[in-house]
């Protein structure tokens, strides 16, 4: 009897202990949360904010009214066991696999341990990147292509066998699908296959004003000549708001590392002292958050939204219109505004080095599946306007000045029908069979081909300000 009763004692002990631990924890959230919102509708702070407290108080409010009630503290008491058996299992997981640590969640990390898993995990950090100004390439060991074997990467952290020393038929420009480091040969290996010289400039992240300062410094500075530039525009609006990060970067004396926007510790700076990583996942949580909203809010919006199936020979993938769709633009918006200027420098750089200049539109997830859809005709009704929208732009801006516009939606989402031509579903980075169809639609189009043009020198190729 007296060794029922003591275990009853301690089993209620640790119960309460439990509840109070609880408890705690709460209003540990709380204050992390009581800052007043940057835009307050409800007293001092947001909405969101307010219903959050407002959860929080009355979370505490029961644990304080079920202090006494054994049976619910017994409750508490197992899901307290419940909940720090799963943490100890979290901690060990991120702890021997660092890999399972989802990328987004790298900043909520102690500050040294996020930077080094970073660097494993290939993602853009100093560690791995070189550069001057807002110019950046890889290291030409970076850590983090050590999962992509097949990509070669050259002295000046490009992709490519070598850095180009005399006539090259093709420059390529563009941003990470350009890059393609998930197909094992990029359109500057396909090109060198039949011969003609490719030279790819192309990097994750990059804006058309890094392919104007890429030109400027790898091609025009050192007198490379090369017959004709292709720049690899995105479809899907990067191109367009990487121009705009690009020149409030610059505007403000920032560099490459500002406009990477290297990953930094959210939220309160005590956790990078201590051993706990889900410690501080979760001290870190709640600022986590609230820089997350508008992504949250568009996820419940796409939960919520119409759904459709891409239907494909070898799969069916499900969709809703939000992940498909493509930016509204006009002539004043100020993603074309500052794309514009920048592609305005890339053309008179070609034109002094008597160049030609392409304009590659690639696709983005809606326009490459939009045949391949079944149903959501009003939206591939506002998808048609926005595509056409787009191509009217380029096109009255840049067919006057010689430059050819070629869009690759079209080759693309035929090939797509009937075999795997991206990294994975609803992607839109290409893997080697995709690199194969957009080249032989380039050498049909643009008419590619390996010659020497004897009567380009070095001399030539002069400053876009004509010097």
């Amino acid at each position: 009897m007296m060794l029922r009763v003591d275990f009853r004692v301690r089993h209620f002990i640790t119960s309460r202990h439990a509840t109070i631990g609880a408890a705690l924890i709460v209003i540990a959230l709380m204050a992390c949360n009581f800052e007043p919102s940057s835009v307050p509708t409800v007293g001092p702070y947001s909405y969101l904010k307010a219903v959050v407290l407002a959860g929080l108080l009355g979370l505490l409010v029961y644990f304080a009214m079920t202090v006494g009630n054994d049976r619910l503290q017994r409750l508490h008491h197992f899901i307290a066991y419940g909940v720090l058996c799963n943490i100890l299992l979290i901690e060990l997981s991120f702890r021997l696999f660092p890999s399972l640590v989802p990328p987004k969640l790298l900043a909520l990390l102690p500050s040294g341990e996020h930077r080094r898993i970073a660097d494993d995990l290939g993602l853009m950090t100093e560690a791995s990147f070189q550069g001057n100004g807002l110019l950046y390439s890889f290291r030409p060991n970076a850590a983090q292509l050590s999962a992509y074997p097949w990509v070669a990467i050259d002295q000046d952290g490009f992709r490519n066998p070598s850095v180009p020393k005399d006539w090259v038929d093709v420059v390529l420009f563009g941003d990470s699908v350009t890059f393609a480091r998930h197909a094992r040969k990029d359109l500057g290996d396909l090109l060198r296959d039949q011969g003609i010289s490719a030279y790819n400039l192309g990097m994750g992240g990059y804006s058309p004003f890094h392919y104007r300062d890429a030109y400027r410094r790898y091609v025009i500075d050192r007198g490379l000549p090369h017959g004709q530039i292709l720049i690899f525009a995105s479809f899907g609006g990067t191109d367009f708001a990487d121009a705009t990060k690009y020149a409030h970067v610059d505007r403000g004396g920032g560099d490459w590392r500002d406009y990477l926007g290297e990953a930094t510790a959210i939220g309160p700076e005590w956790p990078d002292h201590q051993p706990f990583w889900t410690m501080a996942i979760a001290a870190r949580l709640p600022a986590y958050l609230r820089t997350q909203l508008s992504d949250i809010v568009r996820g419940l919006d796409q939960l919520a939204g119409d759904k459709a199936d891409v239907v494909l020979r070898y799969t069916t993938i499900s969709v809703t219109p939000q992940i498909l769709d493509l930016p509204l633009l006009d002539e004043f918006s100020e993603g074309w505004r500052d794309f514009s200027l920048a592609i305005d420098d890339v053309v008179k750089l070609a034109e002094g080095a008597n160049a030609k200049v392409a304009i590659i539109l690639m696709p983005n997830s809606g326009l490459l599946y939009r045949d391949s859809i079944s149903g959501m005709d009003d939206f591939k009704r506002s998808l048609d306007v926005r595509y056409r929208t787009i191509v009217g732009l380029m096109e009255a801006r840049y067919r006057p000045r010689g430059v050819t516009i070629l869009s690759m939606a079209a080759p693309l989402a035929r090939a797509v029908v009937d075999r795997p031509i991206v990294a994975g579903p609803l992607d839109f980075h290409f893997n080697a069979e995709g690199w194969t169809v957009i080249r032989d639609e380039l050498v049909t189009k643009l008419g590619l081909n390996a010659r020497r043009r004897a009567d380009t020198r070095p001399h030539d190729l002069i400053d876009a300000s004509g010097s």
